[in-house]
Parts: structure tokens; C-alpha cells; sequence
């Protein structure tokens, strides 16, 4: 089985279709460079919309055709704050549509600037893909930090960048 080494996404956007707490400048994700995105809690708990991360940098990853075998995500981050209960989910974006299938880590965010890793070779986060769903703009993945905030704590989650490796095999294929 092959890998394309980490890749970088190119657009970034904070998706109001689930959570309340808004990402501020999600951009600050593409690149581990200090400058993070911040989703910061209302309330008594953090429910982060969705940060969307889609369309890979660059052209096409793979030299002709592949089967797509898992999806690795690295997420550079941590949270601020009362370190209450927390959690993230990260979720498959294809054409654009945010995916029902997760992985999650219930144990992400330490107080310090730490990468966790979710997926791997043969993980596809409940859904299949191919070779086009990948190289489409609207590939990529969604990410919602929650967490429960002990009684007059404040918390956020900052995110410093995210990258997607893609494992795939080729071969020979025959179209029937």
C-alpha cells in the first residue's frame, strides 16, 4: 500500500450546520506556524461548529488510477482554559457534504501544543471514496471540538493546522 506523505488543504471555513461556537479566522489551520484558529465556549460548554478543511493543495496526489484504502488526519492543537470533559470528532467532507461516519479521540487536547492523529490505513470513517471524490475541491474533512465546562470556567479550542494523508494501492483495473 502506498501514501501520499501529509498533504495541506487550501480553504477553510467555520460551518454553521451544527455547534454554536464559531472558529475565528479559520484559515490560521493551513500551516504550523503559531497563528491557530479558535473556537471559544458560550456558556458552561464549548460546541464548535464545524471547521471545514477542503480542496488539497496542488494538483492531483496520485499517478494514475488508485483505490483509496484509509484517511489519516493530523490535527495540531490544544485547549485553553478549565479543562473540563472534552471531545473532537472529525468527519469526511465529500463533494462538499459533511459525512456521517467519524473517528473519534476523547482525549485530544492536553494544555499544550500537541498533534494527535485520528484514522489510518484502512480507516474510511464509516464511508467509502474514490479516486475522483478525492481529487474534487470539495474533498476533505470537518472537525467539531466539545467540551463541558466546569462551573465558572471559560475554555477554547485552538487549532494550528491540519493535514490528511490519503493510502490508496494501485494496479491493474478492468472496467466489465
Amino acid at each position: 500500500m502506498a501514501d501520499t506523505g501529509f498533504l495541506e488543504f487550501n480553504v477553510f471555513a467555520s460551518d454553521s450546520s451544527a455547534g454554536t461556537d464559531a472558529w475565528a479566522s479559520p484559515t490560521n489551520a493551513q500551516y504550523s506556524d503559531d497563528s491557530r484558529t479558535i473556537a471559544t465556549a458560550s456558556g458552561f460548554s464549548l460546541s464548535s461548529e464545524y471547521l471545514k478543511c477542503t480542496n488539497l493543495a496542488g494538483s492531483s496526489p496520485f499517478t494514475g488510477q488508485v483505490i483509496i484504502q484509509g484517511i489519516e488526519v493530523q490535527i495540531e492543537g490544544y485547549l485553553v482554559g478549565n479543562q473540563g470533559t472534552d471531545n473532537i470528532s472529525v468527519y469526511l467532507v465529500k463533494g462538499g457534504t459533511i459525512q456521517t461516519g467519524t473517528a473519534y479521540s476523547d482525549d485530544l487536547w492536553p494544555s499544550s501544543d500537541t498533534v494527535a492523529t485520528l484514522g489510518g490505513p484502512t480507516s474510511l470513517f464509516g464511508t467509502t471514496l474514490t479516486q475522483s471524490e478525492v481529487e474534487s475541491s470539495g474533498f476533505g474533512i470537518a472537525i467539531r471540538a466539545q467540551a463541558l465546562i466546569l462551573p465558572s470556567g471559560t475554555e477554547s479550542c485552538e487549532i494550528d493546522q491540519v493535514k490528511v494523508k490519503i493510502y490508496y494501492s494501485t494496479g491493474l483495473f478492468l472496467t466489465l
